[in-house]
């Protein structure tokens, strides 16, 4: 009997051992999903400026049913591998950027092994380019140099820079412009960066076909270099002022009624500086009637519509 009573206490004892363990087990297994995973904050996205070349990262975490163990930030993607100050802390600076986006991580992690992420952008511009001097010109010298049949009608006085091939009463009328900037005020030496000639369709065409100043077909027409001094009173038909073919600027064919054409003309300016500012020659590449190219002139009464020239050197 007692033998028998020893097997039984001993048969008990592993039993309640055996259930022991696996309610500990079940215990851990509903404690481990009943966790909450942290919440990971990676803070504002940011946008900076070269040559600054860092920023600090912004990250927070908490955890609502625990404590936050560890923080831990990595970067996703990028133009180059930026270089963290302490990767484990929340806050931390970024450095070594480059021109590009990148895209960091945060990751939170509890005392119970979860973890949340969160995610977060930076862009990083090209520095700004650098500041050059500019001047804006206005005319100081303009003609229409024009011819109607054998009738020489030039002028400085018409409020269009007509440049056309035409006819009127049965005849051939022919108009080519010229103007001349005063560009005293650029430095002896300095280099054009750029320069912009911006001329401005007339609103109501007092030539033409008297509706649209962009006009037939191929109309496109040539900016020239002029190469010798004339007067706004001494160029006509027969006196045009002489030019060159050099560096000049196509302007291409237009079907639209108006436009504001922004001629590059840096390669222009830069022989002027060079060689003799004696200003521009507007010339149709095709002088077969019936085209036409009509612009406001300095004497057109709407002064935003004037010619000008915008010069940027250093």
């Amino acid at each position: 009997m007692k033998t028998r009573s020893i097997a039984s206490t001993t048969q008990k004892f592993f039993v309640i051992t055996a259930f022991t363990a696996a309610a500990w087990s079940c215990s851990k297994k509903n404690e481990e999903a009943l966790n909450q995973a942290p919440v990971a904050e990676a803070g504002p996205s940011q946008t900076i400026t070269l040559p600054a070349n860092q920023l600090v990262l912004q990250g927070n975490g908490w955890d609502v049913d625990g404590d936050v163990a560890t923080f831990a930030w990595s970067q996703v993607s990028g133009p180059n591998n930026a270089h963290f100050d302490n990767a484990a802390d929340p806050t931390t600076p970024v450095t070594g950027l480059v021109q590009g986006n990148y895209l960091f991580r945060l990751s939170v992690t509890d005392n119970k092994g979860a973890t949340g992420v969160d995610t977060v952008t930076m862009r990083v511009l090209p520095a700004p380019a650098p500041a050059y001097p500019s001047v804006t010109l206005t005319p100081v010298l303009e003609r229409q140099i024009s011819i109607l049949g054998y009738t020489d009608l030039s002028t400085s006085s018409s409020p269009e820079n007509i440049v056309a091939a035409w006819t009127s009463g049965g005849e051939d009328f022919k108009s080519r412009s010229a103007l001349r900037f005063d560009m005293s005020s650029i430095p002896a030496g300095a280099t054009v960066r750029s320069a912009v000639l911006y001329l401005y369709s007339a609103p109501t065409p007092n030539n033409g076909n008297l509706a649209d100043a962009n006009y037939g077909w191929n109309n496109a027409f040539s900016i020239l270099r002029i190469t010798a001094p004339w007067s706004a009173t001494g160029a006509n038909w027969s006196n045009q002022p002489a030019t060159t073919t050099v560096n000049r600027t196509v302007v291409p064919h237009t079907s639209l009624s108006r436009l504001t054409i922004d001629a590059n003309v840096t390669a222009l300016v830069s022989d002027m500086l060079q060689s003799g500012n004696y200003g521009f020659f507007l010339k149709l590449e095709d002088e077969t009637p019936l085209r036409s190219r009509l612009f406001a002139s300095s004497a057109h009464a709407n002064a935003s519509l004037r010619p000008k020239l915008v010069i940027e050197y250093q």
